[in-house]
């Protein structure tokens, strides 16, 4: 009966935009928000404020209590089809301060607990398909950074330890498809603060991180500015990576981590090549 009662209400648009507006609390001031015609976009709080400035979900979106800001002019925030995004209405979700950014989300993906914020101009924040975030952070400052995560990826914080991404001084941050994050992970291109030589030049300028192909970061683990990350390789647990390493198939652990193991891959599965005789 419900869904019944569901397709007759999605042949009316009116009613859909009724209701749409009856459970999330929206302020556009002449910006653009496309909730679609669906009716799972609920209790969210949205605000754009500037002009220019357009929120769209695109299809099959299942979008509850987050909390949207948005405060500039020509930003894009684009959920693609199926994306499921829940968070919690008393901590923002997303959060835009500036003008021409853009987050896009990717169809397939799920996020929950996340938080999305851009201080600046120029930026981009893109989660490719069929991702999985949970409790994680994206955080970006001054103008033109990117932070690019490719299909397929999981990076799950629990138990308040999130995984952050922390950008700044138009850096990039890639991670390559079909990779693992565990909780309480950091990657920062930036030190945030200037460290000056004796003559008061700067010494510690931003640089760009790359994560390659199926690469499992172990929980508590830092990545520095300008590392590369190599394919199929395992960062253990606790480990700060300062410099790239860049032959593929290895462990990578310890502080200032360097690679302890070669030839190696790794497996979302348990592999279990040991015979147990049944007692």
């Amino acid at each position: 009966m419900r869904t019944k009662i569901l397709c007759a209400i999605q042949k009316c648009p009116l009613l859909v935009q009724i209701l749409q507006n009856l459970y999330n609390r929206i302020s556009k001031k002449g910006n653009l928000v496309d909730l679609g015609n669906q009716l799972s976009v609920l209790h969210n709080k949205i605000y754009l404020q500037g002009v220019g400035n357009k929120l769209q979900f695109v299809k099959n979106n299942r979008v509850r209590e987050n909390q949207i800001w948005v405060n500039g002019n020509d930003n894009t925030v684009v959920f693609g089809a199926d994306v499921q995004m829940y968070g919690t209405t008393n901590q923002q979700s997303i959060h835009i301060e500036g003008s021409r950014n853009q987050i896009v989300v990717e169809d397939g993906s799920t996020l929950r607990f996340v938080n999305l914020f851009i201080w600046g101009n120029d930026n981009c924040i893109r989660i490719g398909k069929n991702c999985s975030v949970t409790l994680t952070g994206i955080h970006m400052e001054q103008s033109k950074n990117s932070c690019i995560i490719a299909a397929g990826n999981t990076m799950h914080g629990r138990d308040y330890k999130m995984v952050q991404f922390e950008l700044d001084e138009g850096t990039r941050i890639f991670v390559d498809e079909d990779c693992m994050i565990s909780n309480d992970v950091v990657f920062r291109s930036s030190d945030s603060h200037s460290i000056v030589d004796e003559n008061g030049s700067r010494t510690n300028h931003a640089q760009n991180i790359t994560v390659g192909k199926h690469c499992w970061i172990g929980m508590r683990s830092m990545i520095m500015k300008g590392v590369s990350v190599p394919d199929h390789s395992v960062i253990a647990a606790g480990s700060i990576v300062t410099k790239t390493i860049s032959e593929p198939n290895v462990v990578i652990a310890g502080v200032p981590a360097r690679a302890v193991k070669y030839g190696i891959d790794w497996d979302r599965k348990f592999v279990d090549n040991i015979q147990r005789t049944q007692q």
